[in-house]
C-alpha cells in the first residue's frame, strides 16, 4: 500500500495506524451546576448568583477571559502530521473518522478550537450519526462553550440532545444547554443588557425547571428586572421562586 511513498510519510502513516483505538478526545470537563449562596435579606448582597461560584457565595456575574490558543508541541504537530499521512495514503479507510478524531482532539487540547471544530466538520460530513459524530457534536459544543460563545454552545448541545435517544449523554446535553443559556445571561448582565439577561434566566427557569440552576435563574431574573426598574416583573419572578423552589437555599429561612 505504501509502496513509492517517501519514507518519512510512511513512518507518519504507520504511527497514526498505531494509535487508532489507544487515543480518543478527551470528556468535556463540567462546570459547576450552581451556587448556594446564602439567605438574601434586607442587608444582602444583591449581586447576580454566578454560575460556579463557590458554596455560600453571591459572587458578581461575569468570568475570566476565554482560554488563549496554544503553540503546538512538536509532538502535537507530529501527531497531525500522522493523522494527514494516514488519511493521504488511505482515502475512504473505515478509520478516517477515528483518525480525525485524534486530529481533532490534539487541536481542541491546543485551545485551537476553530482548527479543531474543522475537523469535527469533516466527520459529520461524512457521518451523521454513530459514535464517532456523537463526539463530534459534543466536542463542537463544547469547544463554543470555552470560547464563551454560549449561544451557539447551547445550539450544539440542542442537536447532541437530538441525536443522544434516551442515553446519559441526553441528560448531559440538557445540562449543558441550560447552564450554556444561563451563561449567556451572565454575560448580558455583565454588559449591563438587563433586559436580554432577564430573558435568558427566565429561559432558564421556563424551560428546565427541574435543572439545579432553575432558582438561581429566578433570582437572577428578578434582579435584573430591579436593575430595569420593572417592579411587576421583579415581585413575580420572586413569587415564582417561592412557589416552585420551597427548599432553595437562596430564600430566607
Amino acid at each position: 500500500t505504501y509502496r513509492g511513498l517517501p519514507m518519512s510519510m510512511k513512518l507518519s502513516a504507520a504511527a497514526c495506524f498505531l494509535i487508532i483505538g489507544c487515543t480518543k478526545p478527551p470528556p468535556p470537563s463540567m462546570t459547576a451546576l450552581a451556587a448556594k449562596p446564602g439567605p438574601r435579606g434586607d442587608s444582602a448582597d444583591t449581586h447576580s448568583v454566578s454560575l460556579g461560584a463557590s458554596e455560600k457565595k453571591i459572587a458578581k456575574t461575569g468570568d475570566s477571559p476565554a482560554p488563549a490558543p496554544q503553540k503546538l508541541s512538536p509532538a502535537s504537530r507530529l501527531m497531525i502530521k500522522a493523522c494527514d499521512n494516514y488519511l493521504a495514503i488511505n482515502p475512504g479507510s473505515a478509520k478516517t473518522s477515528e483518525v480525525l478524531l485524534i486530529t481533532a482532539s490534539v487541536l481542541y487540547n491546543g485551545k485551537l478550537f476553530e482548527q479543531s471544530r474543522a475537523a469535527y466538520k469533516a466527520i459529520l460530513d461524512s457521518e451523521s450519526k454513530g459514535p464517532h459524530a456523537l463526539e463530534a457534536v459534543r466536542m463542537t459544543a463544547q469547544s463554543f462553550y470555552e470560547e464563551k460563545r454560549f449561544d451557539e454552545a447551547q445550539a450544539w448541545y440542542r442537536r447532541l440532545k437530538d441525536m443522544a435517544g434516551e442515553s446519559g449523554d441526553k441528560q448531559e446535553a440538557v445540562v449543558r444547554i441550560a447552564e450554556s443559556i444561563f451563561k449567556l445571561a451572565e454575560s448580558y448582565d455583565q454588559q449591563q443588557r438587563f433586559k436580554d439577561a432577564a430573558a435568558e434566566y427566565e429561559r432558564v427557569a421556563l424551560e428546565f425547571s427541574d435543572a439545579k440552576i432553575a432558582d438561581a435563574a429566578l433570582f437572577n431574573a428578578g434582579l435584573a428586572y430591579e436593575k430595569l426598574t420593572e417592579w411587576s416583573k421583579s415581585i413575580l419572578m420572586y413569587q415564582r421562586l417561592l412557589q416552585k423552589y420551597l427548599s432553595s437555599k437562596l430564600l430566607p429561612k
